[in-house]
């Protein structure tokens, strides 16, 4: 199966932030995005420099700043409302589990998502958003689902803004 399979690493350059990078690369905690998997990343014991080439190392396959630069990001208390309804609306929980509880209680954990409790931390905020718009083009085959279509013109549109009374 293969959502049982380690993770793509392709883009992860746009991806991930460089301190949690550093941070997997020098220690990987078993278990940290997806618990139920039996295949693990090894610990390598590079050095800091060596760390640093791979961070660079990735950077530079998908053309991103080095190191990952991450902007802080605040939200309104609409914005936030409105991710919220969206989360919901979308059933996201179904398959991201958000605490031990939640996944301990899904029976068949390939049907599972990473969970997203350390996507603040772990991801880079530009690439959340571009990832939720358009999965499809960022790894073909996965499961999420491509909420944000291509209309005719070949432009994404959103299905929910009058759903949530946002753009």
């Amino acid at each position: 199966d293969s959502s049982l399979a380690p993770p793509i690493i392709q883009g992860e350059g746009a991806k991930v932030q460089s301190d949690w990078l550093f941070a997997f690369l020098r220690a990987p905690k078993t278990g940290q995005i997806r618990p139920w998997l039996e295949v693990h990343m090894p610990t390598f014991g590079f050095t800091d420099a060596e760390l640093n080439d791979l961070t660079l190392y990735f950077a530079s396959l998908d053309r991103s700043a080095y190191p990952f630069l991450v902007q802080d990001y605040v939200t309104s208390p609409e914005s936030w409302a409105a991710g919220k309804k969206v989360f919901e609306l979308l059933k996201c929980k179904q398959c991201h589990p958000r605490s031990d509880q939640e996944m301990n209680a899904v029976e068949d954990k390939s049907s599972l998502a990473p969970n997203l409790q350390m996507a603040s931390r772990r991801l880079r905020h530009d690439w959340i958003n571009d990832w939720i718009r358009r999965p499809d083009e960022w790894m073909p085959g996965t499961r999420m689902p491509t909420n944000f279509p291509k209309d005719d013109s070949g432009h994404r549109t959103s299905p929910l803004g009058a759903l949530v009374d946002a753009p």
